[in-house]
């Protein structure tokens, strides 16, 4: 018996695009509590101005609330209908995000969207875990588009219709001399009926 061979055939919803992986699911769900935490975090690394009121990501940078949101949308798409375009949601999201607070990192500035002043800063841990769980959603995304590559998670990844072997002992019924044969068969072994494909 081959190694991903399995007693049970393996549910496949039909009409999806991409096999349904749970391993991206949870990484890009990790990847956005990471960022949704970062949010409520500050954003200077001083520890004296840490816990000043006006020191969090989101009442600096809100915008980076958008890669939760992605993250939120297009797993759920993915998980309900397993389209391509909801798994590039994921992973261009979180990818632009990234990429946002490494810029915000480098230059040292943020932009308070509520007063339009720029805030120079250094990053702080708030920062950081956005631009962390942004990478995650990235690499979440990254695994939902590409399921096959099993990324170090084999055997995670629901298989399409055609990847789903017979399940050992299964059988069917010939419809010309009643005998049992087995459900792979495509010529009758008794009466040599030829099974139509279905």
């Amino acid at each position: 018996m081959e190694a991903n061979q399995t007693d049970f055939p393996v549910p496949v919803a039909s009409g999806r695009e991409l096999p349904l992986a749970w391993a991206a699911v949870a990484v890009t769900g990790i990847g956005a509590l990471i960022v949704l935490a970062g949010m409520f975090m500050p954003h200077l690394s001083s520890w004296e101005v840490a816990f000043i009121n006006d020191n969090m990501m989101i009442q600096n940078e809100p915008v980076d609330i958008l890669v939760v949101i992605a993250a939120a949308v297009g797993g759920s798409r993915y998980v309900s209908a397993g389209t391509k375009a909801a798994a590039r949601t994921v992973w261009w999201a979180g990818l632009w995000f990234a990429g946002w607070t490494l810029k915000d990192a480098y230059t040292g500035q943020l932009q308070n969207l509520s007063t339009h002043a720029t805030v120079e800063t250094t990053a702080g841990a708030g920062l950081w875990a956005v631009g962390v769980g942004s990478l995650i959603v990235a690499a979440g995304g990254l695994m939902m588009r590409y399921p096959h590559k099993e990324f170090g998670v084999a055997g995670i990844a629901m298989p399409t219709a055609e990847q789903v072997p017979t399940p050992v002992g299964a059988t069917k019924n010939c419809p010309r001399c009643a005998e049992t044969v087995k459900a792979a068969a495509t010529v009758c072994r008794f009466c040599k009926h030829e099974f139509k494909e279905e």
